[in-house]
């Protein structure tokens, strides 16, 4: 594998015990050595009806209980800012992100206020991130404890699904059993095999350990669905995609296109949305 490119992590947390989890995620699978994480929290004094576990002081001395016995103290930075009237926390959080010159942004898929009615809602924060953020942007959505991560990366042709590729490859650690697995819904067989030749060449040149798996969408079925079940019935710990698709691409346009806001919003792992 190529040599590790040193990166700095933002994790947002709010005291919410998804958070936390995207915490102890990045800590224990995402950094290398070396890497460095900046912990923020966007405080409102204003808030004092809040539960004492859910005040800055408490936040920040949890953080602290859970980066002191990892890491030196120069891997680590905490970024505790009072909330300006004039801006939302979301944009909070992206003056933080520019500030910082983050490599990976790290939230909950939903905040201190719990899950949605509707599973498949995010909160609004982590919303507002996915549109706004510059940098690729992992979206926690529950517990994770295995020995290795098994990211699934989807794969179109799109330069997005290209830069994603590179970011896991940069995240990734072969020697921990991480490992890769591509995943491409096939529509044009010219258009699949030149994919599978392309990343079967560079799995074996950057000596990542994976596999380019084709999926065949079922009549009347679309390749959102079919990437959904696929992934939600496989183990997957991290799913990857472009925030921009082909068709986007083609169009000359950004946007979180339909593909990818499916992804992001009935996949049951975490998401990384790379742009």
């Amino acid at each position: 594998m190529s040599e590790h490119t040193l990166k700095t992590f933002l994790v947002a947390v709010d005291g919410s015990k998804t958070s936390r989890e995207a915490l102890d995620m990045c800590c224990e699978y995402l950094m290398h050595h070396n890497d460095r994480v900046v912990v923020t929290h966007i405080f409102d004094r204003s808030k004092a009806y809040l539960p004492a576990a859910m005040q800055p002081e408490a936040i920040r001395e949890e953080v602290e209980v859970a980066l002191i016995p990892r890491f030196p103290h120069a891997k680590w930075e905490l970024n505790w800012v009072p909330k300006d009237p004039q801006k939302t926390t979301r944009q909070a959080i992206m003056e933080v992100v520019h500030e910082n010159k983050i490599d990976v942004l790290i939230v909950g898929f939903h905040g201190r206020k719990g899950p949605k009615s509707e599973s498949t809602v995010m909160g609004t924060s982590t919303e507002y991130a996915i549109r706004s953020s510059r940098c690729p942007l992992l979206v926690h959505k529950k517990h994770f404890d295995g020995v290795f991560v098994k990211w699934y990366i989807c794969v179109d042709g799109s330069t997005a699904s290209q830069q994603a590729f590179k970011v896991v490859c940069g995240l990734l650690n072969a020697v921990r059993g991480d490992n890769i697995v591509l995943l491409h819904v096939d529509g044009d067989q010219d258009v699949t095999t030149a994919l599978e030749k392309r990343y079967t060449n560079l799995l074996d040149e950057l000596q990542v350990p994976g596999e380019f798996r084709v999926l065949i969408p079922r009549a009347g079925v679309t390749v959102v669905d079919t990437l959904v079940s696929t992934i939600n019935e496989s183990d997957c710990d991290i799913v990857v995609f472009g925030a921009d698709g082909v068709t986007a691409m083609n169009q000359g346009v950004h946007f979180l296109g339909s593909v990818s806001n499916g992804l992001m919003s009935r996949t049951r792992c975490s998401c990384l949305i790379v742009k």
